[in-house]
């Protein structure tokens, strides 16, 4: 009887493999780590263009990465696009979908919260209800969770266990990962750095350290699924589902 090999990378993959292999993948780690910060925090601002332009960007390379990942000698197991997977990272996916969904849901009830709940998740109070599909169901499922995904829990992630033990894996890349929204994110809370308030400075770590927390979650729904279908689900139903809410309490007051 055939044993079903266990999903993902092989805890402690690095220590399969020789010390120069290692060594090359923490060298691809750094190169891929830095061209993503860069792209990121000065490509992307600099570039600028319109939603659609950067959904289309964001969707060439991700597909260009994968390619690239590939003919890199990474496997589709380890970038967690193994068939046998598929419905396991539906499963784990769903599964962290529907706790994020349920917890919008709760939010909504408690009026309390809707107030704060709108303020930190934006959103287009002043869309139309196509653009603002729109953005949740193409925008963001492409130009975010696609892209994010398979750069950071698909490419990069796969490079980190071959060098590095899981945990130290997914420390690494969620770093790296809220290093990656550094720009978006201090220019959302600080607005001009330079006149910022301690407690502006304070809310900017706060994001900063929120979205490495996320980036851990989804990291680790990676390597337990052995699916990259689980991080996108949860990704996508937190930004997503948060667009939506975020109009609907918005409506609402």
């Amino acid at each position: 009887m055939t044993r079903t090999p266990p999903p993902g990378p092989p805890p402690g993959a690095a220590a399969l493999l020789t010390p120069a292999q290692r060594r090359w993948a923490a060298a691809g780690f750094s190169v891929l780590a830095a061209g993503l910060l860069l792209w990121s925090n000065w490509a992307v601002p600099a570039l600028g263009g319109a939603l659609p332009e950067r959904t289309a960007r964001s969707t060439a390379l991700a597909l260009a990465l994968l390619a690239l990942a590939s003919a890199a000698g990474l496997g589709r197991r380890e970038l967690g696009l193994s068939r046998d997977r598929v419905l396991r990272g539906l499963a784990w996916g769903g599964a962290a979908a529907g706790v994020v969904v349920a917890g919008y849901a709760v939010a909504v009830l408690v009026a309390r919260a809707l107030p704060a709940l709108a303020s930190a998740l934006g959103g287009g109070a002043d869309q139309s209800t196509s653009a603002l599909l729109l953005g949740a169901l193409v925008h963001v499922p492409l130009g975010t969770v696609l892209w994010e995904e398979v750069a950071f829990r698909g490419v990069l992630l796969s490079l980190a266990l071959r060098a590095l033990r899981p945990g130290w894996a997914i420390a690494v890349t969620s770093l790296v990962f809220s290093a990656w929204h550094a720009h978006g994110a201090l220019a959302a809370v600080l607005g001009d750095p330079g006149a910022a308030s301690l407690g502006e400075v304070g809310a900017a770590a706060g994001v900063l350290a929120a979205t490495a927390a996320g980036g851990a979650a989804f990291a680790w729904l990676r390597i337990r699924s052995g699916s990259l279908l689980a991080p996108m689900g949860l990704h996508l139903a937190t930004n997503s589902a948060g667009m939506l809410v975020a109009a609907i309490v918005r409506t609402a007051g």
